[in-house]
């Protein structure tokens, strides 16, 4: 017994050696933004309101008059632990995909920066550490960000948060992450009260004016884990209740009690709505009532597993609430179609840590690189620009074409040479 505790003991200080590494390893010191005191109202004179310091409960960001909002939209950075080989393949990089990030608010200058899940890819590890990474980030720069969970962002996840963020050995859980992130005064995040198969992370923000208007309201919805890396790809049942209790709430609050649905909202989600994979087939097909506002959608399909089980687009068209959908998932994409009513957004991929627009088999030595260099590197983000219940605008916002890119940008060609010279077979 005395020699399995002196085991425990020091596979618990070597765990911990190693996570100080890794934090090290990642350019990361002590939280020094924890629990700073900073003022809510930002140089821009906008004031941004945590759920229990607002009037109705919700997360809630107030515009000037006269001013509009604008949302640097993030999809699917995906920064991971070195114990991959995404780094011979594609030419992946961590640290590229923050200083891309960083690059892509400095010159959108957002009020808001939104991601739609899968911040993380860290497998058996840590999460913690990569996302107190950004968290830092943001604080530095000074920007309000409000981040939903991907498929990837809490997988092997332990019970204990707290004990798997302390030790590096395994990957803290969602509650413990929101516990975490909710600590930086420029992350907005909340638990929510979705209930039993509803996730964790789901979550309202109310754009009103200054005189209390409201403008918008965002909803922030979790992608639901079922144990180690599996995941759904509907929104559940669950989900879809508290979509339509909390509109109903908000929509009441401001109209007064069985008023006509009048909010109007936008909804960001890591995995899709099958109805943007209907709306492409149709549009390709020639249906003249869908319309393909820009992009390319070159993966996927609604036939997955699972997306027969999601109503969520049902009930965005009985409240009528609901304009605009932002996802990601499927990194090869980035476009917009209007469907029924609803502008549906795949977010443009906005990491540099992952596989784009490439597929490769490691155990044939097989990489097929012909979607790169057909559509071409479009990473980036979609910058959403809000300016009255009755007016907003939706764009690509793309590296190469917005921020200094040649630097950090993969170069395929090396990609492509690098792997014939090792005997790879690679189609283009």
């Amino acid at each position: 017994m005395k020699a399995f505790r002196i085991t425990a003991v020091v596979l618990i200080v070597l765990a911990s050696v190693f996570t100080a590494w890794v934090a090290v390893w990642n350019g990361l010191g002590e939280d020094e933004y924890y629990n700073t005191a900073l003022p809510n109202t930002a140089e821009n004179g906008f004031i941004y309101l945590e759920s229990d310091e607002s009037r109705d409960g919700y997360a809630t960001i107030y515009v000037p008059d006269g001013e509009f909002i604008d949302i640097l939209v993030l999809t699917d950075p995906q920064v991971k632990y070195p114990v991959n080989n995404y780094e011979n393949k594609y030419g992946a990089s961590n640290d590229n995909t923050f200083t891309l990030i960083e690059r892509m608010v400095a010159r959108a200058k957002p009020d808001l920066v939104v991601i739609t899940g899968d911040i993380v890819m860290s497998g058996l590890l840590n999460n913690v550490t990569f996302l107190k990474r950004y968290a830092n980030m943001f604080e530095r720069l000074g920007v309000y960000w409000a981040p939903t969970f991907g498929n990837h962002d809490s997988e092997f996840s332990t019970p204990n948060g707290a004990l798997a963020d302390a030790t590096g050995i395994s990957e803290s859980n969602k509650e413990y992450v929101v516990e975490t992130l909710d600590k930086y005064p420029h992350c907005i995040i909340d638990s929510g009260d979705a209930g039993e198969g509803g996730g964790i992370g789901n979550y309202f923000i109310n754009i009103r004016r200054a005189d209390g208007e409201l403008i918008y309201s965002l909803c922030m919805m979790d992608c639901v884990n079922t144990g180690g890396s599996k995941y759904l790809r509907y929104k559940t049942e669950a989900q879809t209740a508290w979509y339509e209790r909390h509109l109903e709430a908000i929509n009441a609050a401001e109209y007064g009690a069985g008023a006509e649905m009048q909010v109007k909202s936008m909804l960001f989600t890591h995995v899709p709505l099958p109805e943007i994979f209907t709306a492409h087939e149709a549009w390709e097909e020639g249906d003249g009532s869908v319309e393909m506002v820009y992009g390319e959608i070159v993966e996927g399909s609604a036939s997955a597993e699972g997306f027969d089980r999601c109503g969520m687009f049902e009930k965005i068209k009985e409240l009528g609430s609901t304009t605009a959908v932002f996802s990601g998932h499927y990194h090869d994409n980035g476009g917009m179609l209007r469907y029924e009513g609803v502008d549906m957004v795949f977010v443009q991929h906005s990491g540099l840590a992952h596989y784009y627009r490439m597929d490769a088999d490691s155990r044939r030595r097989t990489l097929d690189m012909n979607d790169i260099y057909e559509y071409g590197d479009d990473r980036g983000g979609t910058l959403v620009t809000i300016s009255s219940r009755d007016s907003y605008s939706i764009r690509p916002f793309l590296a190469r074409e917005e921020v200094e890119y040649a630097d950090i940008a993969v170069d395929y060609e090396a990609v492509y040479e690098d792997l014939t010279s090792r005997g790879w077979e690679v189609s283009r």
